[in-house]
C-alpha cells in the first residue's frame, strides 16, 4: 500500500543528464514484502514502514484494505494519509 500522493514526477521522468533516475519513497507502508528497496528506490530510514503484521486494515483477509482510524500504521508514519478507496475505481453514473 503506498501513501496516495506521489513524488515530484517532473524530474523523475525527466531528470538532468547528469543525474540518476532514483525514487525516495515517503510515508509507505509495506505489509509482508521481502525485499523493502531494490532498482532506483532509495529508501529513507524511519521515512517508510516495513511491517509483516496487519498494519490496521477494516477486514485484509476478506480484502477490505482501508485503515480503521486507530491503525498502527498512524503511529508509525506521522502525516500518513491512507489511500481513499472510494475515490478510486470505475465511476457510476
Amino acid at each position: 500500500m503506498r501513501s496516495w500522493r506521489t513524488a515530484n514526477r517532473s524530474t523523475y521522468l525527466d531528470p538532468p543528464a547528469d543525474v540518476p533516475r532514483v525514487s525516495v519513497p515517503r510515508l509507505n507502508v509495506m505489509v509482508r514484502c521481502r525485499e523493502n528497496a531494490g532498482g532506483n528506490w532509495r529508501l529513507d530510514p524511519g521515512a517508510n514502514w516495513a511491517t509483516h503484521e496487519d498494519p490496521g486494515f477494516i477486514d485484509g483477509p476478506r480484502g477490505d484494505y482501508r485503515l480503521r482510524p486507530d491503525a498502527a500504521v498512524f503511529h508509525h508514519l506521522p502525516g500518513f494519509e491512507a489511500m481513499p478507496f472510494d475515490k478510486i475505481g470505475l465511476r457510476r453514473r
